[in-house]
């Protein structure tokens, strides 16, 4: 848990995870701990790529949609090819498990993370709004 929410404790909407809120995520059906990737400086994780796998909407000859649920880095490893890195592995996982497709959701502020995964190859597919109104 602690990785997760110092690598998005400045991003808008962010709701710290406790580490049991974590295992439960993990639990679910889509999910396995071995598509968690850690990117370590030493014995230190400093980035995580979290890809979760999607065989119910199987799309190709049998293959499923994967997804990059959470890429995070340490803020102090940010801009230094953490994110890169752990998103590169993150992809190879999900290819070696018969993804075909891999999709993620991102905040369209956040041109970082933009510019890293549009440097990758992700395409736009489709745009959301998030409206929100003060119940004061």
């Amino acid at each position: 848990a602690g990785i997760q929410n110092r690598s998005f404790a400045r991003t808008w909407g962010y709701h710290p995870n406790t580490a049991g809120e974590i295992a439960c995520r993990i639990d679910i059906s889509d999910c396995c701990p071995e598509g968690i990737i850690l990117v370590c400086a030493g014995d230190k994780p400093v980035g995580y790529c979290w890809t979760i796998e999607d065989r119910v909407g199987s799309i190709t000859n049998g293959a499923g949609r994967g997804r990059i649920y959470m890429l995070g880095v340490e803020p102090d490893y940010q801009r230094r090819g953490v994110g890169r890195c752990a998103l590169a592995a993150g992809l190879a996982w999900l290819r070696s498990n018969g993804m075909a497709v891999a999709a993620l959701t991102v905040d369209s502020e956040n041109r970082q993370a933009l510019g890293l995964y549009e440097s990758v190859g992700f395409t736009t597919r489709s745009i959301s709004l998030w409206y929100e109104k003060s119940l004061d």
